[in-house]
Order: structure tokens, then sequence, then C-alpha cells
């Protein structure tokens, strides 16, 4: 049989996650700290996103909006200079 997808046992198994959505707010505390990974972590956790993506000022990125989603940009010192959720 040919197709696309598959059932068989060689593809992993997901199971869905709560519906985690992101709130910017209680991390505006957090411009300006360097983006290490145990702070990443905890800006993560503290607005309740499922995910985060760390971009640079200016850089290109998909314009898609995830509720699940934090944004965390940076400048070119590695500081945040902006917590937007999408």
């Amino acid at each position: 049989m040919a197709g696309c997808a598959s059932t068989g046992s060689n593809s992993p198994a997901t199971a869905p996650h709560p519906l985690q959505i992101c709130n910017d707010k209680p991390v505006q505390f957090y411009l300006g700290h360097n983006t290490a990974p145990s702070t990443l972590e905890m800006i993560r956790q503290k607005s309740g996103s499922y995910m985060l993506r760390v971009l640079r000022e200016g850089q290109p990125a998909t314009m898609d909006y995830n509720q699940e989603r934090l944004n965390v940009i940076t400048n070119e010192a590695g500081k945040i200079t902006a917590l937007r959720c999408g």
C-alpha cells in the first residue's frame, strides 16, 4: 500500500497535552535579563506557556499565532528586550 500516513508500530506515539495558554503579563519582570536556560525555563513556567521561542530583534519568524507559545526577543548582547505570546 502506498501513502503518507503510517499507523504501524514504528511511528512514535505522542500523547496530547492539556492546553497551556500563554500569559506574558507575569513575566515582564524578566526584561533585561540574560537568556540562560534556567531563566528561560522559569519564564516559560511562569507564563503558563507550553513552549517558547527565542528570537533576535529583527529576526524573521513565522507569523502563525500559537496561543501556547511565548516569544522571547533578545538583543545582540543576549538580553531580553520583549516577551510576547504568540
